[in-house]
């Protein structure tokens, strides 16, 4: 099967795409509270801490893929954080 059809490719992408989105989420809710704007924080920590909980179950997610076929990330290499095709 193509590298980029493989069905694991989305769980192993989507792992590291909800931890730099609750990141990126977590640091615009500290410019705003720093520029003094609470309301902009409060809204930015939350996602982030919605982010933060898919970043939980895709990461449980690729454990159980792990578990199932432990070669499977050797397959992907560099390539793995390119997104999947849909």
């Amino acid at each position: 099967m193509p590298e980029r059809q493989d069905p694991y490719r989305g769980f192993i992408y989507t792992s590291f795409q909800e931890r730099a989105t609750k990141i990126s989420h977590g640091n615009v809710g500290k410019l705003a509270a720093g520029a003094g704007d609470p309301v902009l924080a409060r809204i930015c920590a939350r996602i982030a801490g919605d982010e933060a909980r898919h970043e939980k179950a895709y990461q449980l997610f690729v454990q159980r893929v792990l578990e199932i076929d432990p070669d499977v990330c050797p397959r992907f290499g560099a390539g793995t954080l390119s997104p999947p095709l849909h």
